[in-house]
């Protein structure tokens, strides 16, 4: 199954880097362990086969919140904050949102482009300080916001076994003819194209590579996954290192 493979091979590069972002980064027993407590977190409030929403882009949030959704038994929707405020209703309405990780760093500014939907239930921030700081962030249609020691302290021992036929993630078009249309793609779809690109690349672990693409584009898939299964580190750029790599 995915999430075993995935959380095996986090287990087996527990000591390299997994992910750099400017001048830090995590290492894979880190992620995992991170990763784990969100998919605690999940089961806890009986959130399972469930769209969750990734409201963060170049964070280590969106990297633990992919995972721990995947470790809990649901999927993921990536959520391009670019796109408009009626274009982002229509993704979580039709998504069935119930669940939404952000990151302090930008949650505010995400925040702020959300309507009232009255759907919302939590809002998970995996990197805040504290519970007091993440309560006092701005949210939206009550739904709680959780963080600190409620985070921490909701880790799993091993992620919950789902059939590869339940959808791991939901990428939405653009929307520029009309509303974004979601497609969704199941476990063993993506388990599928990993084993097909393991045929065409053999790295040694600890190499680098670079996650360039929004998460809400589709070649995202290899450069978030691919990594993980190969123990590469994964370097996160941000808008200013992809246009100006100088």
């Amino acid at each position: 199954p995915l999430a075993t493979r995935l959380f095996r091979s986090m287990e087996r590069y527990s000591w390299l880097t997994a992910l750099k972002l400017g001048d830090q980064s995590i290492t894979y027993e880190d992620l995992n362990q991170k990763a784990l407590a969100v998919g605690g977190l999940l089961a806890r409030y009986g959130i399972r086969d469930q769209k969750i929403g990734i409201a963060t882009e170049r964070s280590f949030s969106a990297y633990i919140g992919i995972l721990g959704a995947i470790y809990a038994g649901c999927s993921y929707v990536p959520i391009n904050q670019n796109l408009s405020k009626a274009k982002i209703e229509h993704i979580v309405r039709s998504s069935g949102i119930k669940v939404l990780v952000g990151d302090e760093s930008d949650w505010h500014r995400f925040s702020q482009k959300l309507p009232t939907l009255n759907t919302l239930e939590y809002v998970i921030l995996p990197e805040s300080e504290s519970e007091s700081e993440s309560a006092g962030l701005l949210s939206v249609d009550n739904a709680k916001v959780v963080g600190g020691r409620d985070f921490l302290s909701a880790e799993l021992c091993h992620p919950i076994k789902v059939s590869d036929d339940q959808v791991a993630y939901t990428i939405f078009t653009s929307g520029s003819t009309g509303a974004p249309k979601g497609v969704e793609i199941t476990r063993g779809n993506l388990s599928s194209f990993l084993d097909n690109m393991l045929n065409y690349f053999s790295l040694n672990p600890g190499y680098t590579s670079a996650q360039v693409h929004p998460l809400s584009f589709d070649f995202s898939v290899f450069q978030v996954f691919f990594p993980i299964i190969t123990g590469g580190v994964n370097c996160v750029l941000l808008p200013e290192e992809i246009y100006c790599p100088s």
